[in-house]
């Protein structure tokens, strides 16, 4: 490598990860399939709830020097190997590689450790529990979420399962069998679930990573329930297992301390080079007359290089040319400017081309920066109500334009079926007559929050409908959030201390009389009907699932319990999950059952930065 001055310098670098999946690295270790690759355990040890001695480099290579024969005699050496469940590899690449010890440098791999493991196992034992049918129609009737994935039909039936969709899987499966598989069952799911959420985690404390033991701890002491069940079974006869030969079991042990040594586990996931191979060899590929496929693919790839460089060259020629046609106008008007100033404004100019050209289509959108902009411009420069603002970690924002310009509060009272909507208008604003008649609607808010790790990351943006009821909605298209009710209280610092779960029912913002200025008229309020939690014997949360139960509020005479709140009091999006039980309602729709289902859990795995808010 070169170093600062020029001069080309010998440089060796320890092994620190090596991001394979589990055959690799039994490859990589030099050990058969079905041996553990970090530890010193064997097909019948995977079962065990405690971690293993390490399978060092320096005890293989010792293994290794015991074997008395020649490597060319392949049978007698395949023979002596398998008595040190060795694989049959003389010379390991990493033998005389300082700092180096596949022990240290084979690391969890989040894509195929959990989120494989997850489908082949967990979904499976899932599906036994409820039987296909019912497993699927629960997935089915989930109300949808904007920008996720809804499995409309059937997950069983999926052709080709992807990591995308097997992630998408695990943000409704608690909620999906909770009630409806057997406790035990459902605390062993729940228990791998929060394993795999909280060592998913940016950064994680000493205290994380005690709870990533007693998680994986609480599966052992509860997957016996899953075997006498007869829930484990065989892909390829489907007879009912008692034994637990799964070797990305055995590697979970292996997590907790490695995140001491290695950092987060979520920095080692495949997911990047997976991601590459579609990249650099299946988009290139499918060009190609499927011959010489080496040959046409790196002159693909070669030729999309040359692409990028000549963008990127003739933008940054561009802005050259623009900066020496204007140099002289330039000149005049900033005679006084430093040409220090002058210079960092043309690299900033030059930075926000290559970051233009260079990052990713699918960037989100910072509506924190936009509430900013917004908020210190002119007065009178913003049409008011501004319609993208942030409070604490959210940003919301509206449409410039209502989705309703003008409609009457007894109108719209009869549109959106709030019978009480003029008494919760009333009482919001402590005047038993309203000093304003008409409404604006929107039909939807999206919000964008900060990552719970780093305030300096942005999440995506969801989006809360508040619809009226049409043919398709019969009791129109809503969704659930947090809401602020103690402004002692932050989120997502606080959890749900200080705020409530609602259903956002309808956005508005009063319309003045003709002629009348209200201090009301820049106001966006929502009408949101309110959820209270179900106690859960002495908890906060159901034991099995660690979800809150919810039902809604009603008021002495059994209506809905309905409330006026500043729109800026949403603090997140929430997800509700009809409490299924053992007997499911056949007429449960994905449209009905956010307003048909007696009670919800709030699930809490539907996003992790949700995840994390609740539980951490």
């Amino acid at each position: 490598m070169s170093d600062p001055t020029g001069n080309l310098r010998h440089c060796f670098t320890p092994l620190a990860a090596y991001i394979v999946d589990t055959p690799e690295a039994c490859m990589l270790a030099c050990v058969c399939g079905k041996t553990s690759p970090v530890m010193m355990a064997s097909h019948k040890d995977f079962s065990d709830a405690f971690w293993h001695e390490r399978c060092t480099g320096a005890r293989t290579l010792s293994q290794l020097s015991r074997i008395q024969c020649d490597p060319n005699d392949l049978e007698r050496y395949f023979a002596q190997c398998k008595e040190f469940r060795l694989s049959s590899v003389a010379e390991p690449f990493w033998r005389n590689w300082p700092l180096t010890d596949p022990a240290n440098f084979l690391t969890p791999e989040p894509l195929h450790h959990w989120y494989r493991k997850f489908w082949d196992h967990d979904v499976q034992w899932c599906k036994n529990a409820l039987g296909t049918p019912e497993l699927d129609f629960h997935y089915s009737v989930l109300h949808p979420i904007v920008g996720m994935r809804h499995f409309k039909d059937s997950i069983m039936a999926l052709k080709q399962v992807t990591g995308r969709a097997q992630r998408d899987m695990q943000h409704f499966m608690v909620a999906v069998i909770g009630g409806a598989a057997s406790r035990e069952v459902v605390i062993a799911v729940c228990a791998l679930m929060d394993f795999q959420y909280l060592a998913q985690a940016p950064r994680i404390t000493s205290i994380i990573q005690d709870r990533i033991k007693a998680t994986l701890a609480e599966f052992h002491n509860h997957k016996d329930k899953i075997t006498d069940e007869g829930l484990q079974r065989g892909a390829e006869r489907g007879s009912a297992l008692d034994h637990w030969f799964i070797p990305k079991l055995e590697l979970m042990q292996s997590v907790a301390p490695s995140i001491s040594e290695l950092g987060a586990p979520v920095q080692w996931s495949a997911d990047t080079m997976e991601h590459a191979h579609i990249e650099v060899i299946k988009e290139p590929a499918s060009t190609t007359n499927h011959q010489n496929y080496d040959t046409q693919i790196c002159c693909y790839l070669d030729r999309v290089e040359r692409c990028r460089l000549f963008k990127t060259a003739t933008h940054l020629s561009a802005l050259s040319d623009a900066d020496n046609t204007h140099d002289q106008d330039l000149a005049a008007e900033d005679d006084g400017a430093e040409d220090g100033d002058m210079n960092m404004a043309d690299d900033e100019d030059a930075m926000a081309i290559l970051k233009d050209i260079w990052s990713s289509r699918r960037s989100v959108p910072d509506l924190f920066s936009i509430a900013e902009r917004l908020r210190t411009a002119l007065p009178g420069s913003v049409p008011q109500p501004v319609h993208t603002f942030s409070l604490g970690a959210t940003a919301l924002c509206i449409n410039h334009q209502p989705s309703i310009k003008h409609i009457s509060i007894d109108k719209a009272a009869e549109l959106f079926d709030i019978p009480d909507l003029r008494g919760a208008l009333a009482d919001y604003l402590g005047h038993a007559h309203l000093p304003f008649s008409d409404l604006q609607v929107w039909y939807k808010v999206r919000l964008q929050q900060k990552s719970y790790h780093d305030s300096s990351s942005l999440e995506p943006v969801f989006t809360i409908n508040a619809c009226p009821p049409d043919r398709t909605w019969k009791y129109g298209h809503h969704n659930a959030a947090i809401l602020q009710v103690d402004v002692r209280h932050e989120w997502p610092a606080s959890g749900l201390t200080g705020h409530t779960v609602v259903d956002v029912c309808l956005i508005m913002c009063p319309v003045s009389p003709r002629g009348l200025r209200l201090v009301w008229d820049d106001r966006l309020l929502v009408y949101v009907r309110q959820f209270d939690m179900v106690p859960q014997q002495q908890a906060d949360v159901d034991l099995a699932t660690r979800l809150h139960v919810l039902k809604q509020a009603t008021r002495a005479s059994g209506e809905f319990l309905g409330d006026i709140f500043p729109l800026d009091q949403i603090k997140s999006y929430a997800h509700l999950v009809p409490h299924f039980g053992e007997a499911t309602d056949n007429q449960f729709t994905s449209t009905n059952s956010f307003h048909s289902a007696q009670s919800f859990w709030l699930n809490s795995y539907f996003n992790k930065e949700f995840y994390y808010a609740l539980s951490l």
